[in-house]
């Protein structure tokens, strides 16, 4: 019995160490850009929309690793719109899809975008990932 728990211990470390060791199929950089991105799309979507709004902020803005050519981006944003006759402070939170391109794996596509319960999906898509300088 001694030897039967040394091996499943041993085996255990080895599997852990392994699992820390093994590269991440979408690295940190790529999930970076990509919610800097989508911060910038979402901005400017509302300023064309409201031109009123002032002191855009994301709360919270957090991306996941679905599978090696999805990522799912969650994020909470609120401004202020201060209009002649409002004056208001919103916030609004939601999910979106970003799915990798079949021709270009470095550029990630904004495939379709949960707001508050309403739908919007993109036909053709929206490029997200900044191109490298390197």
């Amino acid at each position: 019995m001694r030897y039967i728990s040394s091996i499943l211990l041993i085996g255990f470390v080895a599997l852990t160490f392994y699992w820390s060791k093994s590269e991440a199929t979408i690295g940190v950089r790529v999930h970076n850009d990509i919610q800097m991105d989508l911060a910038k799309i979402i901005q400017a979507a509302v300023k064309a929309k409201l031109p009123d709004v002032s002191d855009i902020q994301f709360t919270k803005l957090v991306s996941k690793t679905i599978d090696t050519n999805h990522v799912r981006v969650s994020f909470t944003y609120n401004f202020q719109n201060k209009s002649t006759e409002d004056n208001y402070d919103t916030a609004i939170s939601g999910h979106s899809l970003v799915t990798r391109s079949q021709q270009d794996a470095n550029l990630w596509t904004l495939e379709s975008m949960n707001i508050d319960g309403s739908a919007v999906e993109f036909q053709n898509g929206m490029t997200v990932t900044r191109e490298t300088s390197e």
